[in-house]
């Protein structure tokens, strides 16, 4: 995926690399990672091209100054999945 050229100045866009825990099976994982620029009480959109199969991104947004929290969900009803490390990007408006 290509990083854009130019983001607005009222826009922060992030590539964040993160290697999360292992999830049992049909559970979930709040993780939360440190993204300079983050604030508060602004819609943040966050995606990761390279999810293994069993994995959903099922939630995210900025819990605090600097700060994004997101939740992985392993809906494999059989196996836990312990997710490679990959980047993540993160777009604030």
């Amino acid at each position: 995926m290509a990083r854009p050229k130019m983001v607005h100045a009222g826009i922060a866009f992030k590539v964040i690399t993160v290697d999360a825990a292992e999830i049992a099976a049909q559970d979930d994982l709040d993780v939360t990672a440190t993204v300079a620029g983050l604030r508060s009480g602004h819609p943040c959109i966050v995606w990761a091209p390279s999810l293994e199969a069993q994995l959903v991104l099922s939630n995210a947004h900025c819990s605090a100054a600097n700060t994004l929290k997101f939740r992985l969900t392993n809906i494999d009803a059989a196996a836990a999945v312990n997710a490679a490390s990959q980047s993540m990007y993160v777009v604030q408006f």
